[in-house]
């Protein structure tokens, strides 16, 4: 049986488009070797609308291997989600943006 692999991903491809193509590289590379890999991105708003998504999209799937990028200020809130993902048997993979410089990047471009 296939692994299911969902790629979630909190960013703005506007301002990130190079994180966009990194995701998008990633899922075909999945596709190729034979992986059912799909990618989800929700742009990032002011009203943290897309907080409340990403949450739903990690709670609510079937995936086998759940790969997450997001910043690193709503890792916090995901961490009863992704513990109960995880005592179901889904493996977790957390996309860290580096260098350090761009995690700032990124938290400094969700608050404007």
């Amino acid at each position: 049986m296939t692994k299911k692999i969902i790629y979630i991903a909190r960013n703005d491809s506007k301002t990130y488009p190079g994180v966009k193509n990194k995701i998008e590289q990633t899922v075909f590379a999945l596709k190729k070797i034979g992986f059912d890999a799909e990618m989800q991105e929700i742009a990032p708003n002011p009203k943290h609308r897309s907080i409340v998504e990403f949450i739903k999209l990690v709670t609510k799937n079937s995936a086998d291997v759940l790969i997450l990028r997001s910043d690193i200020l709503l890792m916090p809130l995901l961490m009863l989600p992704l513990l109960w993902k995880r005592l179901g048997g889904c493996k977790i993979i957390v996309d860290v943006p580096t260098p350090f410089t761009v995690v700032l990047q990124e938290i400094k471009s969700d608050t404007n």
